[in-house]
C-alpha cells in the first residue's frame, strides 16, 4: 500500500498522571550517561579485591581475610609490595623445599609396579613411612600431650596400666584391648627404660570426584595409634601413603580386561610397594629414636617399635585386602573374611562354636603350584590364591589371624548402611503391593518433619525432600531417623489400625517389629556412643546373638534374606572390643568425612586428566601440607 492508501483519523489526547515530561527523561539519561566520579584509593582497592574474589570463586568472607593478611605483610619492615617481585607459584615452593628443608619429607616418589594381565610396567606414586612418621611427630596441631593416650599415665615406655584395670573399668582407648597388651610383651625388651609400643592404623577407601563417577581415588593413609580417640578423628591426625591407580582406567592399556583375582592382585602389588618402608621399619631391632615425645611438660627419649593394629575401610575394601571373593551370593560358600563359618549358617548362632578363625597359613598358595587340587581347595574357601602383602607385615602377637581378623567391621558399613538400611528395606517389603504403603509413607514423613533437632548434631535427621522409604539419595546417617519416622507412625493410633485392619498383621507380629527397629536403633547408638566395661564382654556374645536372632525373625527380604555379611559380622564385636577396646576406635565415618577436605578438594585444583590425576593430587596435597 502507497502513502495515500493510508488514512488516519485524528485521536483526542487523554491526559494521564503517570504521563512523564520527555524533557525530564532525556535530562535524567543525560545525568546518567556521564561517567562516574573517580572513587578514592581505598574504595579503588577495595573494588578490584571484590572482583578478585569473585572471579577467583572464593567465599565472600575471604575479604577480610585477605584485607588483614595485606595490612600484616606491608607492616613488616623488611617487606614492601612495591618493590617486591610477582613469583610464580611453582618458584615459591622450590624457595620452601630449599629454605626450610622439607623436600624429602613431604613428596610422592613414582614406583614400578608390574600391573596384571600384561604384566606392563605401571607407574605408582607412595610416600614412605618414615616421612608420614616425622609429620605427624612434628605435626604441632595434633602432637601435645592431652592428645597422646598410654597405659601408664606416667610412663609412656610402660606397659602396665596406671590406674589398674579392673573388671569394673570402662573400655575407651586402643590400649584398653588386649593386643596392646600382648603385642608389647613381643615387641618390647622387658628390661628397657626407652621402648614403647606405636600402634599404626591404616585407612583405605575410594572416592569418587566427579557426579558420574569417572574420575576417583583410592588413597592409603596412616595414624598413630598412641593418639587418642578424640584426635584420631581429625584431619590432620591422618598422613597418605599411596594412591592407587583407577581400574577402569589401566586395563584400557592392556590386551583384555583383569580378572578378578588380578584386579586384587594389582592392588596388592601396589600395597607391597607402598607398604615396604612400614616393613622395614618394623623389623628394626632397636626402633627408631625420637628425642622430642611431649610429656609431663617436657620431652621424653623413647624408642619406638611399630606394629600393625588393624585396617579401617568398608566391606569391599576389606574382602579384597583379605584375597575373599567379591560375590555374596548364595552360591559363595565361605561369605566371612573372619572366619569359615557356612554361607547357610552365616546368622545361625548355633554354629558359632564349630567356626574357626583364618590364619594366613591356610590362606597363602603354594609357590608354582597352578593344579586343580589347590584351585579346589581355595574355591571351597571362597579365596582367591593371592600373594597377600599383609601376610608379610607384623600385627603383634595380640592378632596371629593378621589381616583376615584385623579388617574390623565399623558402625557406617555394618551398622548404619547394613541392619538400619535393611531394616528400612523389610518394612518396605511388608507394606509392597497394598495402597496402605503410599498412607504409611506420607504418615511417617508428616512425622519425622514435626521432629527437630536443632542444635542436637546426635540426634538424626529426620526431615526428607523425597520419599521417606526410598533409599536413594539417601546416606548412611539418615536411616536412624527413618526408622524413627517409622516407629511412630506404627506406635500412633491411626498407623496400628491400618497395619491390623488393611494389613491384617497381627498385634503380637506388630509389637516385635517396633522392639526389632528398636534394637537396631539402640544398636548403632551402642557403636556410635555407647560404654562398656571389661564384665560387660562376658554378656555381649549373647547381646549379639539376640541381636541376630531378632532381626532373623523380624526383617524378612528377598534373596539372601538376613544372610548377611553385614548382619554376621555382629557375632564378631566381642572380638573387636577385647582387642581394640571401643567401637569409636575402628570407626571410618570420621576419616571419610576427611577424605572431602585431605583428598577431594586436592583433586579440584588439578585438570580432571586420569592419566596425570594422582600425580598432580599428590603434588597438591604435599603443597597444602608444606604451607600448614
Amino acid at each position: 500500500l502507497s502513502n495515500d492508501d493510508i488514512s488516519v483519523e485524528p485521536t483526542e489526547e487523554i491526559p494521564s498522571e503517570h504521563a512523564v515530561d520527555s524533557s525530564l527523561n532525556d535530562r535524567e539519561f543525560k545525568r546518567r550517561s556521564k561517567p562516574p566520579n573517580t572513587p578514592p584509593p581505598h574504595l579503588q582497592v577495595e573494588i578490584e579485591l571484590m572482583n578478585l574474589i569473585k572471579k577467583s570463586k572464593m567465599p565472600l568472607n575471604a575479604f577480610k581475610s585477605i584485607f588483614e593478611w595485606a595490612k600484616r605483610s606491608q607492616s613488616r619492615n623488611d617487606f614492601d609490595f612495591c618493590t617486591c617481585k610477582v613469583r610464580k607459584r611453582e618458584t615459591i615452593f622450590k624457595d620452601i623445599r630449599r629454605t626450610m628443608d622439607i623436600q624429602s619429607k613431604m613428596e610422592f616418589k613414582p614406583h614400578i609396579i608390574p600391573w596384571l594381565p600384561d604384566g606392563k610396567a605401571t607407574q605408582v606414586y607412595v610416600r614412605s613411612f618414615n616421612d608420614a612418621l616425622y609429620s605427624l611427630l612434628t605435626n604441632q596441631s595434633v602432637m601435645k600431650e592431652e592428645n597422646l593416650s598410654f597405659p601408664n599415665k606416667n610412663d609412656p615406655c610402660s606397659g602396665t596400666h596406671v590406674p589398674e584395670i579392673t573388671s569394673e573399668s570402662t573400655i575407651d582407648e586402643l590400649h584398653h584391648g588386649s593386643w596392646w597388651t600382648e603385642s608389647w610383651e613381643e615387641a618390647v625388651s622387658p628390661n628397657s627404660t626407652n621402648e614403647m609400643l606405636v600402634p599404626i592404623i591404616l585407612y583405605m577407601d575410594g572416592i569418587s570426584l566427579d557426579a558420574h563417577g569417572r574420575l576417583s581415588l583410592c588413597p592409603l593413609n596412616m595414624t598413630l595409634g598412641i593418639f587418642n580417640v578424640e584426635t584420631r578423628k581429625k584431619p590432620e591426625a591422618w598422613e597418605t601413603l599411596y594412591f592407587h591407580p583407577d581400574t577402569e582406567y589401566e586395563s584400557s592399556h592392556h590386551s583384555r580386561k583383569p580378572t578378578p583375582i588380578e584386579i586384587i592382585q594389582n592392588l596388592h602389588n601396589g600395597l607391597d610397594k607402598a607398604l615396604e618402608s612400614f616393613r622395614t621399619a618394623s623389623e628394626l631391632k632397636h626402633g627408631i629414636q625420637w628425642d622430642y615425645l611431649p610429656f609431663q611438660n617436657g620431652l621424653k627419649q623413647v624408642r619406638m617399635k611399630f606394629r600393625l593394629a588393624y585396617v579401617i575401610g568398608d566391606t569391599e575394601l576389606h574382602d579384597k585386602l583379605c584375597g575373599k571373593y567379591g560375590s555374596r551370593s548364595a552360591g559363595v560358600q565361605k561369605l566371612c573374611r573372619h572366619c569359615d563359618c557356612p554361607t547357610q549358617h552365616i546368622t545361625n548362632p548355633l554354629y558359632l562354636d564349630s567356626s574357626t578363625l583364618w590364619m594366613p597359613n591356610q590362606l597363602c598358595p603354594l609357590r608354582n603350584d597352578n593344579s586343580e587340587h589347590q584351585a579346589a581347595y581355595f574355591k571351597s574357601i571362597s579365596h582367591h590364591p593371592i600373594k597377600n602383602t599383609f601376610h608379610r607385615l607384623n600385627f603383634g602377637s595380640g592378632n596371629p589371624n593378621g589381616i583376615h581378623l584385623g579388617t574390623p567391621g565399623e558402625t557406617l558399613h555394618m551398622s548404619q548402611l547394613g541392619c538400619t538400611k535393611r531394616a528400612v528395606e523389610s518394612y518396605s517389603l511388608l507394606l509392597k503391593g497394598t495402597a496402605l504403603k503410599s498412607n504409611m509413607t506420607r504418615m511417617a514423613q508428616h512425622y519425622g518433619a514435626l521432629l527437630s533437632r536443632q542444635s542436637d548434631r546426635n540426634f538424626p535427621r529426620t526431615k526428607f525432600g523425597t520419599s521417606i522409604l526410598s533409599v536413594t539419595k539417601k546416606e548412611g546417617g539418615d536411616y536412624a531417623g527413618i526408622l524413627i519416622s517409622i516407629l511412630i507412625s506404627i506406635v500412633s493410633k491411626v498407623g496400628m489400625n491400618q497395619l491390623k485392619n488393611e494389613r491384617a498383621l497381627e498385634t503380637n507380629f506388630i509389637s516385635k517389629l517396633v522392639h526389632c527397629f528398636e534394637l537396631i536403633l539402640g544398636m548403632e547408638e551402642f557403636l556410635k556412643h555407647g560404654g562398656i566395661t571389661h564384665s560387660d564382654l562376658e554378656v555381649l556374645p549373647k547381646t549379639m546373638i539376640n541381636y541376630i536372632n531378632h532381626i532373623n525373625a523380624v526383617c524378612q527380604r528377598k534373596g539372601m534374606g538376613s544372610r548377611l555379611i553385614k548382619n554376621h559380622l555382629h557375632f564378631h564385636i566381642p572380638q573387636y572390643y577385647k582387642l581394640w577396646g571401643n567401637a569409636e576406635n575402628w570407626n571410618s565415618s570420621y576419616s571419610e568425612s576427611n577424605h572431602k577436605t585431605e583428598i577431594k578438594n586436592p583433586s579440584k585444583n588439578t585438570q580432571g586428566n586420569m592419566n596425570s590425576l594422582i600425580a598432580q593430587t599428590a603434588m597438591r596435597q604435599t603443597e597444602n601440607r608444606m604451607l600448614q
